[in-house]
């Protein structure tokens, strides 16, 4: 009985050794495949051993079947870049910079691109930079501390008023106060000897003069017109000054000369416009009083900018110029409108849309009296 246990237990063994055998060999290899380790910076794993990594610029076209040799690398193609020795299958892609942006440097397949933010505006490193913002300005009652840059905005502190500052202030107060003082003491003395004066009506055939302390007495001239008899009957004439009609004309529309990129610079030439009418404005083209609000924190002319870059984000593609100096105009805010126009156009940021050269006409005066340079 233990002759025949021994037997069948033989065989069982001799069966299943070879499948064991052969599982543990392919866990074996599995295991050297997944723990090879190899030089940091210098190869890199490929089955089960190491490949030397391929040099900058290049990227592994195919790895290697022996251990401690390179595989065949190949250049990296154009807008692409590897900067260290690796052991990466394709190169990486270069960084593209945005329109609110400048390039630094330009990629090449072994460094990428660089970008920062355009002259006058900022963008945090320590911040999600999805958008260059405009750098602040000092408050009048501010100086700077440190210049804007790329990186950081403008830093600001109130100024402190010295001795001299103070002197300099009431040495300049004074002599207004005074000066003011003797205008408005002529001016009282030129109208309290105008209390006695002669109203003079003019027509074209006769003049008679009123004595304004006594208006039942009647001057010599019209005594003597008087005894000279009825004068001959005239057709009564028209006023010398007449109202003039308002006059409705089609204003010039403006087209930008780069888009949209046009409308965002032209933000800037809105601090013209007097601070007391801002609000008004803001609501006239659609802003919230809360959105008006948040940014009342911010100097005028960085709130101007910021508010109109939110407009320009809730219009989209309808945002236009055209829109923003009709305002102006419906304010009654003419002046400021025109200056605005005439710089637009001068910046050769904007055309007249009957314009049809590439730029504004040299030596052509406008509508507005002005001379525009070419641009």
């Amino acid at each position: 009985m233990s002759a025949k246990y021994m037997v069948v237990s033989l065989l069982l063994a001799l069966t299943i050794y070879p499948a064991v055998k052969l599982s543990l060999g392919a866990a074996l290899r599995d295991r050297t495949a997944r723990h090879v380790l190899c030089q940091e910076n210098l190869e890199y794993p490929h089955e089960s051993h190491c490949c030397l990594n391929c040099p900058a610029g290049q990227f592994v076209k195919e790895a290697c079947t022996k251990p401690l040799t390179r595989g065949t690398c190949a250049a990296c193609p154009y807008d692409t870049y590897t900067e260290h020795d690796n052991g990466l299958m394709q190169c990486l892609q270069c960084t593209k910079c945005r329109t609110d942006e400048e390039v630094t440097r330009q990629c090449s397949n072994t460094q990428n691109s660089q970008c920062q933010c355009k002259s006058g505006s900022f963008c945090s490193p320590d911040q999600a930079c999805e958008f260059c913002k405009k750098c602040s300005r000092c408050k009048p009652d501010e100086e700077t501390v440190k210049n804007c840059t790329s990186t950081s905005n403008t830093v600001c502190k109130k100024k402190i008023a010295t001795s001299a500052t103070v002197l300099v202030t009431v040495g300049v107060i004074i002599p207004v106060i005074v000066a003011v003082g003797v205008v408005l003491l002529i001016y009282l003395k030129k109208k309290l000897s105008f209390s006695n004066f002669t109203v003079v009506s003019c027509k074209s055939s006769e003049v008679v003069k009123v004595n304004m302390d006594d208006k039942n007495n009647t001057t010599l001239e019209e005594e003597e017109r008087q005894s000279a008899g009825p004068l001959e009957p005239q057709q009564e004439r028209e006023p010398f000054l007449k109202e003039s009609p308002p006059v409705h004309s089609q204003r010039r529309r403006l087209i930008p000369l780069n888009g949209q990129e046009s409308l965002k610079k032209s933000f800037d030439l809105f601090e013209e416009l007097d601070i007391n009418y801002h609000n008004r404005f803001f609501r006239r083209i659609g802003l919230k009083d809360n959105e008006i609000q948040g940014a009342d924190n911010q100097s005028p002319a960085d709130k101007m900018y910021e508010l109109l870059r939110l407009w320009m984000e809730k219009e989209g593609s309808k945002a236009d110029i055209n829109d923003l100096l009709e305002v102006l105009f419906s304010l009654d805010q003419k002046l400021s409108a025109e200056t605005i126009i005439h710089k637009a156009i001068t910046n050769c940021d904007f055309v007249y849309e009957d314009v049809k050269t590439d730029c504004v006409a040299a030596d052509i005066v406008t509508h507005h009296g002005i001379n525009e340079k070419p641009c």
